[in-house]
């Protein structure tokens, strides 16, 4: 039906615009995407702002740039135990060697409307980085921390992580 498959979780189909843009499309909640419920701030299961990221990400490997530029998530998506949300990434023309990315959610009623989640750009050129002497890790002169508690302590802040987002095992 003219859409290309992305093999995203969130993020399953694109389309080719006749302008040189691309719309990605998908669906998210919290039936099916179970592990969201690990993702819990202030009493509220949201989607984390790497998602948003992986979603940049995926898009510009669909058009083939080289990653994402700049990224800015100026509003957070809130999941209800219930809630259904239909997601639309939209990567504009080419302009330069940066196409515009936006990140959008709506509910699946008839009367909901989009909301932006994130924008930014995606690059067509690869960044070289500077080497900043980590040749080796940790570094000789870094201090190992005790992340006895850690978690703990973040769900005494309102920042409470589950399985799924429990993989620190060592910092310096």
């Amino acid at each position: 039906v003219g859409q290309a498959a992305t093999g995203h979780p969130l993020i399953g189909a694109a389309v080719s615009l006749l302008d040189g843009g691309t719309v990605l499309t998908g669906r998210v909640s919290r039936a099916t995407h179970r592990w969201l419920d690990d993702h819990t701030v202030g009493g509220q299961v949201l989607l984390p702002g790497t998602a948003w990221l992986d979603v940049a990400l995926t898009a510009a490997d669909h058009i083939g740039a080289a990653g994402v530029e700049s990224l800015v998530m100026p509003r957070p998506l809130f999941l209800e135990p219930d809630a259904v949300f239909d997601l639309r990434v939209t990567v504009g023309a080419r302009r330069g060697e940066l196409h515009d990315i936006t990140i959008a959610s709506r509910g699946t009623g008839e009367s909901d409307e989009w909301t932006v989640h994130a924008e930014g750009a995606l690059s067509r050129v690869a960044r070289e980085f500077k080497d900043v002497g980590l040749a080796s890790w940790p570094p000789s002169s870094a201090r190992q921390l005790d992340l006895h508690g850690f978690y703990p302590s973040l769900a005494e802040s309102g920042y409470i992580f589950g399985p799924s987002f429990q993989a620190l095992v060592s910092a310096w």
